[in-house]
């Protein structure tokens, strides 16, 4: 995902430095409302997008463990 904005060691958040057009230009404000509205039609919130993240680094974590077991041979496959 290419960023539209940075965060300031203070939390706020600016335009980012490496866009091609200028941050009072009708280009970024176009590319502004063209990305909101992609995430806006997902549907999720920022906490939700969180959430999954979490549960995804969760189950995958146990997928490795399970993975691990599997190649030093501590699990079996049962037909």
């Amino acid at each position: 995902m290419k960023r539209l904005t940075k965060t300031y060691a203070d939390g706020t958040h600016g335009v980012a430095d490496n866009l091609p057009c200028g941050e009072n230009s009708y280009t970024f404000k176009d590319l502004l409302i063209h990305t909101l509205g992609e995430y806006e039609d997902l549907g999720i919130t920022p906490d939700q997008v969180r959430q999954m993240d979490k549960e995804f680094t969760r189950a995958s974590k146990e997928l490795a463990d399970y993975k691990k077991s599997v190649d030093q041979g501590r699990l079996l496959h049962l037909p």
